[in-house]
Protein backbone atom coordinates (compact mmCIF):
# COMPACT_ATOMS: atom_id res chain seq x y z
CA UNK A 1 0.00 0.00 0.00
CA UNK A 2 3.17 2.72 1.28
CA UNK A 3 4.64 1.80 -2.58
CA UNK A 4 1.03 2.32 -4.46
CA UNK A 5 1.15 5.77 -2.47
CA UNK A 6 4.65 6.36 -2.93
CA UNK A 7 4.46 5.54 -7.08
CA UNK A 8 0.66 7.56 -7.18
CA UNK A 9 3.03 10.36 -5.32
CA UNK A 10 5.76 10.66 -7.81
CA UNK A 11 3.25 10.28 -10.72
CA UNK A 12 2.09 13.91 -9.49
CA UNK A 13 5.20 15.38 -9.05
CA UNK A 14 6.21 14.31 -12.58
CA UNK A 15 3.31 15.22 -14.14
CA UNK A 16 3.36 18.82 -11.79
CA UNK A 17 7.06 19.51 -13.70
CA UNK A 18 5.93 18.36 -17.28
CA UNK A 19 3.01 21.23 -16.96
CA UNK A 20 5.31 24.00 -15.78
CA UNK A 21 7.61 23.28 -18.65
CA UNK A 22 4.44 23.35 -20.86
CA UNK A 23 3.05 26.56 -19.18
CA UNK A 24 6.13 28.41 -19.28
CA UNK A 25 7.25 27.63 -22.36
CA UNK A 26 3.69 28.55 -23.98
CA UNK A 27 3.55 31.65 -22.18
CA UNK A 28 6.48 32.96 -23.69
CA UNK A 29 5.86 31.77 -26.97
CA UNK A 30 2.45 33.35 -26.98
CA UNK A 31 4.20 36.66 -25.91
CA UNK A 32 7.01 36.89 -28.41
CA UNK A 33 4.89 35.16 -31.34
CA UNK A 34 2.67 37.99 -30.42
CA UNK A 35 5.12 40.84 -31.50
CA UNK A 36 5.99 39.07 -34.89
CA UNK A 37 2.00 38.75 -35.62
CA UNK A 38 1.99 42.54 -35.35
CA UNK A 39 4.42 43.46 -36.89
CA UNK A 40 3.89 41.60 -40.27
CA UNK A 41 0.22 42.87 -39.75
CA UNK A 42 0.74 46.67 -40.06
CA UNK A 43 -0.17 47.05 -43.60
CA UNK A 44 -3.21 44.78 -43.19
CA UNK A 45 -4.27 47.34 -40.04
CA UNK A 46 -2.76 50.24 -41.73
CA UNK A 47 -6.30 49.96 -44.22
CA UNK A 48 -8.60 48.26 -41.50
CA UNK A 49 -8.00 51.40 -39.62
CA UNK A 50 -7.04 54.20 -41.91
CA UNK A 51 -4.25 55.15 -40.26
CA UNK A 52 -0.31 56.22 -41.56
CA UNK A 53 2.24 53.66 -40.98
CA UNK A 54 3.85 55.96 -38.69
CA UNK A 55 1.22 56.04 -36.16
CA UNK A 56 0.76 52.58 -36.47
CA UNK A 57 4.60 51.31 -35.71
CA UNK A 58 3.55 52.84 -31.93
CA UNK A 59 1.90 49.39 -31.78
CA UNK A 60 4.75 47.79 -31.79
CA UNK A 61 6.40 50.60 -29.69
CA UNK A 62 4.13 50.85 -27.32
CA UNK A 63 4.63 47.04 -26.48
CA UNK A 64 8.16 47.40 -26.50
CA UNK A 65 8.53 50.21 -24.39
CA UNK A 66 6.20 48.89 -21.36
CA UNK A 67 7.99 45.79 -21.79
CA UNK A 68 11.38 47.27 -20.83
CA UNK A 69 9.77 49.90 -18.45
CA UNK A 70 7.69 46.93 -16.41
CA UNK A 71 10.46 43.55 -16.73
CA UNK A 72 11.92 44.66 -13.73
CA UNK A 73 8.72 45.53 -11.63
CA UNK A 74 7.43 42.01 -12.91
CA UNK A 75 10.33 39.98 -11.26
CA UNK A 76 9.40 41.78 -8.13
CA UNK A 77 6.36 41.44 -7.56
CA UNK A 78 6.73 37.69 -8.30
CA UNK A 79 9.24 37.77 -5.34
CA UNK A 80 6.40 39.69 -2.74
CA UNK A 81 3.38 37.96 -3.70
CA UNK A 82 4.45 34.71 -5.05
CA UNK A 83 6.08 33.86 -8.48
CA UNK A 84 3.18 31.31 -9.61
CA UNK A 85 0.34 34.09 -8.89
CA UNK A 86 1.81 36.77 -10.74
CA UNK A 87 2.67 34.14 -13.85
CA UNK A 88 -0.88 33.30 -13.84
CA UNK A 89 -1.98 37.40 -13.21
CA UNK A 90 0.59 38.53 -16.23
CA UNK A 91 -1.13 35.89 -18.55
CA UNK A 92 -4.43 36.69 -17.74
CA UNK A 93 -3.39 40.89 -18.18
CA UNK A 94 -1.95 39.91 -21.47
CA UNK A 95 -4.79 37.47 -22.95
CA UNK A 96 -7.56 40.33 -21.85
CA UNK A 97 -5.19 43.16 -23.68
CA UNK A 98 -5.00 40.74 -26.85
CA UNK A 99 -9.20 40.79 -27.08
CA UNK A 100 -9.17 44.87 -26.62
CA UNK A 101 -5.99 44.88 -29.20
CA UNK A 102 -8.29 42.35 -31.70
CA UNK A 103 -11.28 44.52 -31.20
CA UNK A 104 -9.73 47.79 -31.20
CA UNK A 105 -11.94 50.46 -32.91
CA UNK A 106 -8.87 53.09 -33.88
CA UNK A 107 -5.47 53.11 -33.22
CA UNK A 108 -5.46 54.60 -30.27
CA UNK A 109 -7.08 52.16 -28.74
CA UNK A 110 -4.97 49.83 -30.24
CA UNK A 111 -1.89 50.99 -29.35
CA UNK A 112 -2.72 51.63 -25.56
CA UNK A 113 -4.09 47.42 -25.49
CA UNK A 114 -0.73 47.13 -27.15
CA UNK A 115 1.10 48.91 -23.98
CA UNK A 116 -1.35 46.59 -21.79
CA UNK A 117 0.06 43.78 -23.42
CA UNK A 118 3.73 44.57 -22.87
CA UNK A 119 2.78 45.35 -19.50
CA UNK A 120 1.67 41.45 -19.04
CA UNK A 121 4.79 39.93 -21.44
CA UNK A 122 7.16 41.80 -18.56
CA UNK A 123 5.44 39.88 -15.60
CA UNK A 124 5.30 36.98 -17.52
CA UNK A 125 8.97 36.43 -19.13
CA UNK A 126 11.40 36.82 -16.01
CA UNK A 127 9.43 34.07 -13.82
CA UNK A 128 9.15 31.07 -16.28
CA UNK A 129 12.66 30.31 -16.01
CA UNK A 130 12.52 30.92 -12.29
CA UNK A 131 9.19 28.61 -11.99
CA UNK A 132 11.16 25.73 -13.93
CA UNK A 133 14.24 26.34 -11.87
CA UNK A 134 11.68 25.70 -8.37
CA UNK A 135 10.05 22.53 -9.99
CA UNK A 136 13.33 20.97 -11.42
CA UNK A 137 15.91 19.97 -9.23
CA UNK A 138 19.70 20.76 -10.42
CA UNK A 139 20.87 17.63 -11.94
CA UNK A 140 18.01 17.84 -14.15
CA UNK A 141 17.09 21.75 -14.28
CA UNK A 142 19.51 21.95 -17.81
CA UNK A 143 17.51 19.41 -19.85
CA UNK A 144 13.98 21.45 -18.70
CA UNK A 145 15.53 24.78 -19.91
CA UNK A 146 16.71 23.33 -22.68
CA UNK A 147 13.67 22.03 -23.68
CA UNK A 148 11.98 25.55 -22.62
CA UNK A 149 14.11 27.41 -25.35
CA UNK A 150 12.86 24.75 -27.90
CA UNK A 151 9.64 25.15 -27.35
CA UNK A 152 9.69 29.13 -27.00
CA UNK A 153 12.14 29.37 -29.94
CA UNK A 154 13.04 32.93 -28.54
CA UNK A 155 15.00 34.95 -31.15
CA UNK A 156 18.20 36.25 -30.09
CA UNK A 157 16.51 39.64 -30.88
CA UNK A 158 14.26 39.05 -27.92
CA UNK A 159 17.50 38.45 -25.57
CA UNK A 160 20.46 41.19 -26.84
CA UNK A 161 20.02 44.43 -26.29
CA UNK A 162 21.90 47.43 -27.68
CA UNK A 163 24.69 47.74 -25.05
CA UNK A 164 25.66 50.76 -24.13
CA UNK A 165 23.76 53.00 -26.73
CA UNK A 166 24.50 51.74 -30.64
CA UNK A 167 22.24 52.71 -33.34
CA UNK A 168 20.29 50.39 -35.04
CA UNK A 169 22.73 49.42 -38.19
CA UNK A 170 25.33 48.57 -35.36
CA UNK A 171 22.75 46.49 -33.43
CA UNK A 172 21.78 44.82 -36.66
CA UNK A 173 24.82 43.70 -37.26
CA UNK A 174 25.70 42.43 -33.47
CA UNK A 175 22.28 40.25 -33.85
CA UNK A 176 24.01 39.05 -36.37
CA UNK A 177 26.91 37.87 -35.23
CA UNK A 178 25.13 36.37 -32.84
CA UNK A 179 23.32 33.97 -34.77
CA UNK A 180 25.77 32.89 -37.05
CA UNK A 181 27.62 32.08 -34.31
CA UNK A 182 24.59 30.19 -32.82
CA UNK A 183 24.36 28.53 -36.23
CA UNK A 184 27.97 27.69 -37.02
CA UNK A 185 28.56 26.02 -33.64
CA UNK A 186 25.56 24.55 -32.68
CA UNK A 187 26.52 24.54 -28.50
CA UNK A 188 24.33 22.27 -26.70
CA UNK A 189 22.91 24.72 -23.85
CA UNK A 190 22.89 21.88 -21.46
CA UNK A 191 26.56 21.29 -21.22
CA UNK A 192 27.94 24.82 -19.91
CA UNK A 193 32.08 24.19 -21.17
CA UNK A 194 30.48 23.05 -24.55
CA UNK A 195 28.45 26.33 -24.61
CA UNK A 196 31.24 28.63 -23.01
CA UNK A 197 34.51 26.69 -25.53
CA UNK A 198 32.07 28.05 -28.48
CA UNK A 199 30.69 31.16 -27.81
CA UNK A 200 32.52 32.02 -24.60
CA UNK A 201 35.84 34.23 -25.18
CA UNK A 202 38.72 34.24 -23.00
CA UNK A 203 37.87 37.10 -21.05
CA UNK A 204 34.87 34.96 -19.94
CA UNK A 205 36.52 31.71 -19.41
CA UNK A 206 39.18 33.74 -17.14
CA UNK A 207 36.37 35.04 -15.07
CA UNK A 208 34.22 31.78 -14.96
CA UNK A 209 37.95 30.43 -13.65
CA UNK A 210 37.62 33.63 -10.80
CA UNK A 211 34.63 33.10 -9.88
CA UNK A 212 35.05 28.87 -9.43
CA UNK A 213 38.51 29.63 -7.66
CA UNK A 214 36.96 32.27 -5.02
CA UNK A 215 34.18 29.74 -4.45
CA UNK A 216 36.72 26.82 -3.81
CA UNK A 217 38.43 29.33 -1.07
CA UNK A 218 35.01 30.27 0.57
CA UNK A 219 35.90 34.34 -0.83
CA UNK A 220 32.93 36.23 -1.97
CA UNK A 221 32.66 37.72 -5.48
CA UNK A 222 30.54 40.57 -6.29
CA UNK A 223 29.12 40.81 -9.82
CA UNK A 224 29.15 43.39 -12.02
CA UNK A 225 27.09 43.78 -15.34
CA UNK A 226 25.71 41.26 -18.42
CA UNK A 227 29.21 40.27 -19.22
CA UNK A 228 30.29 39.22 -15.71
CA UNK A 229 27.15 37.49 -14.60
CA UNK A 230 27.63 35.51 -18.02
CA UNK A 231 30.46 34.11 -16.71
CA UNK A 232 29.17 33.57 -12.96
CA UNK A 233 26.11 31.78 -14.69
CA UNK A 234 28.91 28.97 -16.56
CA UNK A 235 30.48 29.04 -13.38
CA UNK A 236 27.39 27.97 -11.47
CA UNK A 237 26.12 25.56 -14.08
CA UNK A 238 29.83 23.65 -13.33
CA UNK A 239 29.12 24.22 -9.84
CA UNK A 240 25.82 24.85 -8.01
CA UNK A 241 27.92 25.94 -4.82
CA UNK A 242 29.35 28.58 -6.34
CA UNK A 243 26.43 30.55 -6.28
CA UNK A 244 26.46 30.72 -2.64
CA UNK A 245 29.83 33.09 -2.78
CA UNK A 246 28.41 35.53 -5.25
CA UNK A 247 27.15 38.97 -4.65
CA UNK A 248 24.79 40.37 -7.48
CA UNK A 249 25.93 44.36 -7.20
CA UNK A 250 23.20 45.58 -9.50
CA UNK A 251 20.41 44.65 -12.10
CA UNK A 252 21.02 46.35 -15.40
CA UNK A 253 18.86 47.20 -18.37
CA UNK A 254 19.75 44.68 -20.66
CA UNK A 255 17.32 41.82 -20.76
CA UNK A 256 19.64 38.94 -20.72
CA UNK A 257 21.70 39.79 -17.60
CA UNK A 258 18.39 40.12 -15.91
CA UNK A 259 17.28 36.41 -17.19
CA UNK A 260 20.63 35.50 -16.31
CA UNK A 261 20.49 36.62 -12.45
CA UNK A 262 16.67 35.21 -12.75
CA UNK A 263 18.30 31.58 -13.57
CA UNK A 264 20.79 31.92 -10.23
CA UNK A 265 18.20 33.30 -8.02
CA UNK A 266 20.21 36.40 -6.99
CA UNK A 267 18.14 39.39 -5.75
CA UNK A 268 20.81 42.25 -6.89
CA UNK A 269 21.63 45.09 -4.50
CA UNK A 270 20.39 47.79 -6.75
CA UNK A 271 18.24 48.23 -10.26
CA UNK A 272 19.59 51.45 -11.82
CA UNK A 273 19.43 50.63 -15.39
CA UNK A 274 22.92 50.75 -15.93
CA UNK A 275 24.91 49.47 -19.25
CA UNK A 276 27.70 51.67 -19.02
CA UNK A 277 30.14 48.39 -19.51
CA UNK A 278 32.80 50.47 -16.97
CA UNK A 279 32.45 47.92 -14.26
CA UNK A 280 30.24 50.99 -12.48
CA UNK A 281 27.40 48.67 -10.83
CA UNK A 282 30.37 47.10 -9.07
CA UNK A 283 31.75 49.82 -7.62
CA UNK A 284 28.76 51.64 -6.31
CA UNK A 285 27.99 48.11 -4.42
CA UNK A 286 31.62 48.25 -2.58
CA UNK A 287 30.42 50.75 -0.21
CA UNK A 288 27.14 49.54 0.20
CA UNK A 289 28.94 46.04 1.31
CA UNK A 290 31.62 48.13 3.44
CA UNK A 291 28.42 49.70 5.28
CA UNK A 292 27.04 46.81 5.94
CA UNK A 293 29.96 45.15 6.96
CA UNK A 294 30.67 47.86 9.62
CA UNK A 295 27.24 47.67 10.83
CA UNK A 296 27.75 43.87 11.62
CA UNK A 297 31.17 44.69 13.59
CA UNK A 298 31.15 47.52 14.86
CA UNK A 299 27.49 48.85 15.82
CA UNK A 300 26.78 48.60 19.24
CA UNK A 301 24.18 46.51 20.84
CA UNK A 302 21.86 47.71 23.29
CA UNK A 303 23.62 46.05 26.03
CA UNK A 304 26.83 47.64 25.08
CA UNK A 305 25.51 50.89 24.78
CA UNK A 306 23.46 51.03 27.89
CA UNK A 307 20.16 51.03 26.34
CA UNK A 308 19.07 48.23 27.56
CA UNK A 309 18.95 48.85 31.08
CA UNK A 310 17.22 52.27 30.35
CA UNK A 311 14.76 50.46 28.66
CA UNK A 312 13.84 48.33 31.47
CA UNK A 313 14.12 51.28 34.07
CA UNK A 314 11.48 53.23 31.97
CA UNK A 315 9.43 49.77 31.64
CA UNK A 316 9.08 49.18 35.03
Amino acid sequence: MHNQDSAAYRSKIGQHKTWTVILASLGVFMTALDTLVVTTSLPALRVDLHSSLSNLEWTVNAYNLAFACFILTGAALGDRFGRRRMFTLGIGLFTAASAAAALSPNVGALIAARAVQGAGAAIVFPLTLTLISEAFPVEKRGAAIGLWGGITGLAVADVTGRGTGIDDATWARKLKVIEQALSLHKPNATQPLDVLAKLGGLEIAGLVGVVLGAAARRIPVVIDGFIATAAALVATELCQAARSYLIAAHRSVEIGHHAALERMELEPLFALDLRLGEGTGAALALPLLDAALALLDEMATFEEAGIAGALAITTT
